[in-house]
């Protein structure tokens, strides 16, 4: 683990994300990401709807009955969804099948 004065050293690069051209990330020279700038609301959408999705995943597939969203995020999803199942395991589901999650990690 680097320390705060090791880590303001260390040269940093700029890229693009290739989530969306208007998003670009800081890294530093070990990789680690140590900013984001997004550079129009389209990329900041982008970004947003890829984390909700994320999160929707992180809780639908996990065991232990954690959520990661204080809030309902089946109501965040409805705002782009809105014929999306009411429970979280029925809406990734449907995202799988409707092929929203192609190309995610797994």
């Amino acid at each position: 683990m680097l320390n705060n004065k090791e880590r303001k050293n260390m040269k940093e690069k700029e890229k693009v994300s290739g989530l969306h051209k208007d998003i670009t990330y800081t890294t530093r020279e070990n990789g680690d990401v140590s900013g984001m700038q997004f550079h129009s609301d389209a990329g900041r959408e982008k970004f947003r709807q890829f984390q909700i999705l994320n999160v929707l995943k992180a809780e639908a597939t996990n065991t232990m009955g954690i959520r990661f969203y204080r809030g309902s995020i089946i109501n965040v999803l409805k705002r782009y969804f809105p014929n999306i199942p009411r429970t979280r395991k029925g809406a990734y589901k449907y995202l799988v099948k409707h092929g929203y999650y192609e190309g995610f990690s797994k």
